[in-house]
């Protein structure tokens, strides 16, 4: 219980405390983010439409359900979770010697995405100063 509650409070408070979002979506996105938590694991892996499909009950559209799940900071907490399963997932086929190559590659684009986004490739270039005017009259030199 303890677990889910911490779950709750860090999702429910991400939606909260969005400053972007209208008060009429503020508080849809939070009916389903207290939702979301209620079943966190299995929810990790479902589409807007097998959301809708499974609260029914909250009568939030698939559309309501894509846009709660594409909204940044929502997005950005569930995919730290997706990419912890995922790379767990690949470092035990690793262990494991079954599907090596697959694993492989999963771990490479794992760490390829993990550098997205922090400006590591970010370069920063200065061009001189013009020192010299040329005037031009149409001759060529």
């Amino acid at each position: 219980m303890a677990e889910k509650r911490r779950q709750e409070d860090k999702l429910v408070e991400l939606v909260r405390q969005d400053t972007t979002l209208e008060m009429d979506n503020r508080f849809e996105f939070i009916t389903l983010a207290q939702t979301y938590v209620d079943d966190f694991k299995e929810n990790l892996t479902k589409s807007s439409i097998e959301l809708h499909e499974k609260y029914r009950e909250l009568d939030a559209g698939i559309d309501t359900w894509q846009e709660f799940l594409a909204h940044p900071p929502v997005k950005k907490y569930i995919n730290g979770f997706v990419n912890e399963m995922i790379n767990s997932s690949a470092r035990s086929s690793l262990a494991k010697g079954e599907g090596v190559r697959d694993a492989i590659s999963v771990k490479k684009a794992m760490e390829g995405e993990g550098t997205q986004g922090k400006n590591e490739n970010f370069i920063v270039f200065r061009l001189p100063d013009k020192e010299n005017e040329y005037q031009l009259t149409g001759e060529i030199a």
